[in-house]
């Protein structure tokens, strides 16, 4: 064989070799793109509420699952006639980490305790229809229903959310009434206090839970002690406490702050981009007011325009007609019924994390509250309706799917695709003790700051707080 000859061959191999390694690496980019287009459908599956939930994996089985899906992604996109390739070794490493951490997650996710969730109640909670709620709506699925619900049953989304259809139903919540804080009729430190209503509330869910859609109304029947229980904003709470001279609780909390911020501006991305800007939501002279204001003082920020609109309706027309010169904070559910219907907008950020960053603490919603001449003589009874919460607000998480048909049974969000879709904006949370103490003294003492009487005047003491 001549020189030539060999040079041609070597030249031949080489050019084998670097075909081979060429196809090698586009097959692996094929497979990395399947499985990260793999991943994406299925978050977007998940997000719209279509996702079928799969059997779960044999304890320790996650890699392995993790693996087959990487190499059957690789086995559909490869070329007809060709080998599929394994793949990289960066995508079976994300795709390791990812399984890692789902299976961190399972474990630590807490088991739900179904013997608490139907235990037998006999203790009256009062609550407004409003995502307070979201966590014993399973609880109120256990007990036994006395009569035929007064709400439609869960309904398909239909139409253009933000339209009449959606939102001005007699099921659909009430426009700027929202978690954080009271209507402006709501009871405040010193004002004398009002006649009971005499109407019936709309919605009797149980024998033991009953839904309201006026806050005063349910502050009015709690405070005259027709309820055991309700579910209020933190601050609403303090101020009974300070009414019934320190006859009033807080048992646990239930929520996190849900404010969102919307627009369609690209300059907004926290509050400290509120300078110079004028910014529209519901609730002068509530929680949600002052929150603002502390969190803008927090800033140095003294040239913010606060402007107030009577309900989220209004809110969403401003966004509608402006979306880029308008920056709204709207509750949930409306600030997802919102985006829903303008696709000129979004959500920018959470009220609630803002909080975190500047004022080193948790933003609390609502609490569980309790009158206390109740909660001495009725321990027993209390310690399950806490226990019950806490079992139904795992499995309000655990199966958002059923949640969200929960909550449109007993009118709470009268589309339970839009209930699917707020609910883990909701910040659905239950935390008692100390862990309840530390969030909702460090809150109530910013509120106090902005404007004592949010808080009834002065600030609740350490029997305010429930301990078991």
């Amino acid at each position: 064989m001549s020189a030539r000859q060999g040079a041609a061959i070597n030249t031949n191999d080489m050019k084998r070799v670097e075909n081979d390694n060429q196809s090698r690496i586009i097959r692996r980019i094929r497979s990395s793109c399947a499985v990260t287009a793999a991943a994406v459908l299925t978050a977007l599956g998940l997000l719209a509420g279509c996702a079928q939930t799969a059997p779960p994996a044999a304890p320790g089985s996650e890699e392995q699952a993790a693996e087959a899906g990487a190499v059957q992604a690789a086995e559909e996109t490869a070329p007809e006639g060709t080998e599929a390739a394994a793949p990289s070794e960066e995508a079976a490493t994300e795709a390791a980490d990812a399984a890692e951490a789902s299976s961190e997650a399972a474990q630590e996710a807490p088991e739900i305790d179904e013997q608490a969730l139907s235990a037998e109640l006999t203790i009256r909670v009062g609550m407004l229809k409003n995502p307070g709620a979201f966590g014993l709506v399973a609880v109120m699925d256990a007990q036994e229903i006395e009569g035929e619900a007064k709400t439609p049953d869960a309904q398909e989304i239909e139409g253009e959310a933000g339209t009449e259809e959606t939102q001005d139903g007699p099921d659909q919540p009430e426009a700027g009434r929202e978690e954080t804080e009271t209507s402006r009729e709501g009871p405040e430190a010193g004002q004398e206090e009002p006649e009971t209503s005499e109407e019936e509330p709309e919605t009797v869910a149980s024998s033991n839970f009953i839904l309201y859609d006026s806050m005063q109304e349910l502050a009015d029947q709690f405070r005259q002690e027709e309820l055991d229980a309700a579910i209020l904003p933190a601050n609403i709470a303090a101020v009974l406490y300070q009414q019934t001279e320190g006859g009033v609780l807080a048992a646990d909390l239930c929520t996190l702050n849900s404010l969102t911020c919307l627009t369609g501006s690209e300059d907004i991305h926290s509050v400290k981009d509120f300078a110079g800007r004028t910014v529209v939501m519901t609730g002068q002279g509530t929680a949600a007011e002052y929150s603002l204001k502390y969190l803008l003082k927090l800033c140095g920020i003294e040239d913010c325009t606060i402007l107030f609109a009577s309900d989220g309706l209004e809110i969403a027309g401003l966004l509608r007609a402006d979306p880029a010169g308008t920056i709204a904070l709207l509750p949930e559910p409306f600030a997802t019924v919102t985006v829903i219907g303008n696709d000129a907008v979004k959500p920018v950020f959470a009220l609630t994390e803002e909080w975190e960053a500047l004022a080193g603490g948790r933003m609390p919603g609502n609490v569980l509250a309790v009158r206390k001449s109740y909660a001495e003589e009725n321990a027993e009874e209390l310690a399950k309706l806490l226990s019950a919460h806490e079992a139904g607000t795992f499995a309000a998480q655990a199966d958002p799917e059923a949640t969200a048909q929960r909550i449109a049974r007993y009118g709470m969000i009268d589309k339970a695709t839009v209930a699917r879709e707020a609910l883990p904006q909701c910040r659905l949370v239950c935390a008692s003790g100390e862990e309840m103490k530390n969030v909702l003294s460090g809150y109530l003492e910013a509120l106090y700051s902005v404007n004592e009487s949010s808080v009834g005047g002065e600030l609740p003491g350490d029997d305010f707080y429930f301990a078991q």
